[in-house]
C-alpha cells in the first residue's frame, strides 16, 4: 500500500508529442529548403554588412557636404580643396557640391535598394522557417543570435 503511494507520487508527466524527439527523415524538398535558407541567411549578412557601409558613405557625404557649405559661406575663395587618395586638388565649389549631391543620391538608392532586398529575403527567410519548424520541430536549429534585428 506504502509502496502504491510512493509510486503515485513519482508519477512523472507525460511528455507531449512535440517534446520527443522522432528521428525524421530528411526529404529532398526539406534539403532544398534548408540549403536556400542558408544561402539567404549568408545574403543577409553581406547586405547588412554592405548597409553599414553605405550609411558610413552617407555621413561622409553629409560631412563633405557641410565642409563645402562653409567654404561657400567664408565666400574668398570659390575653390574647395578635394581629397583624392593621398592628394589634394582644388575644384570649383560648384562643381564639389554637384558631386557630392549626384553621389548622395546615388548612396541613398543603394541603400534603399538593399533594404528592401533585406526584407525580401526576412520575408522569405521566414516562410522557410514556418514550413521547417513545422516538419522538423525542435530537432532543426533556424536561430540566429542577430535575428532580433
Amino acid at each position: 500500500d506504502s509502496l502504491k503511494k510512493q509510486l503515485a507520487m513519482y508519477n512523472p508527466v507525460p511528455l507531449r508529442p512535440s517534446e520527443v524527439e522522432v528521428d525524421i527523415p530528411v526529404r529532398w524538398e526539406d534539403q532544398k529548403q534548408i540549403n536556400e535558407f542558408g544561402g539567404l541567411n549568408n545574403r543577409r549578412v553581406e547586405l547588412r554588412a554592405k548597409v553599414d557601409s553605405l550609411k558610413k558613405q552617407l555621413t561622409d557625404l553629409e560631412d563633405a557636404e557641410e565642409a563645402v557649405l562653409m567654404a561657400e559661406d567664408d565666400g574668398e575663395n570659390p575653390a574647395v580643396m578635394v581629397a583624392i587618395g593621398e592628394s589634394f586638388v582644388t575644384e570649383d565649389d560648384d562643381a564639389v557640391t554637384a558631386f557630392v549631391e549626384a553621389e548622395t543620391e546615388r548612396v541613398k538608392a543603394a541603400l534603399d535598394d538593399a533594404d528592401a532586398e533585406l526584407t525580401r529575403i526576412a520575408d522569405r527567410m521566414g516562410e522557410l522557417k514556418k514550413a521547417l519548424y513545422g516538419r522538423f520541430g525542435k530537432a532543426i536549429h533556424l536561430e540566429n543570435d542577430d535575428d532580433d534585428e
